[in-house]
């Protein structure tokens, strides 16, 4: 698994959500391909800041908001709800039912390791990702 370094220096990991050494809240930002750390609010969205000083405006994933299933952060420009990698899906289990939340958030995870790693991850993503967001629900 790739390492990344968080805004203040720590080594932090893709499953990290927050930084064990300064406590920051991280999120995989697609767009740079790193994670980065959420930073004071900007409006609605929060202002993602990337170790090199990158900053930008982005707001959690619906999935995030909604089963807290999804570390991919969404730009604020981006009119879709869903990050690339949730919009991948066509069906989602019934998340009203407590035992599908567990088993649907490992295969979401699984699914996150994925893409993050291509090299080319964003045509890839975006290719099949042109169907649009659904969260339909079996």
């Amino acid at each position: 698994m790739k390492p990344f370094d968080c805004a203040c220096g720590a080594r932090v990991f893709f499953e990290n959500t927050a930084c064990l050494t300064c406590g920051r809240e991280l999120r995989f930002l697609p767009d740079v391909g790193e994670m980065g750390t959420l930073e004071a609010p900007y409006g609605d969205a929060a202002l993602g800041r990337t170790p090199v000083g990158k900053a930008r405006a982005y707001r959690k994933c619906e999935s995030n908001r909604l089963a807290g299933v999804c570390n991919w952060m969404v730009r604020t420009e981006d009119p879709e709800p869903l990050c690339q990698a949730c919009r991948l899906n066509d069906v989602i289990p019934d998340l009203s039912d407590p035992e599908n939340r567990q088993p649907w958030g490992e295969v979401e995870s699984a699914k996150r390791r994925r893409p993050s790693r291509f090299e080319d991850r964003d045509a890839r993503v975006r290719a099949v990702a042109r169907r649009g967001p659904s969260l339909n629900m079996l």
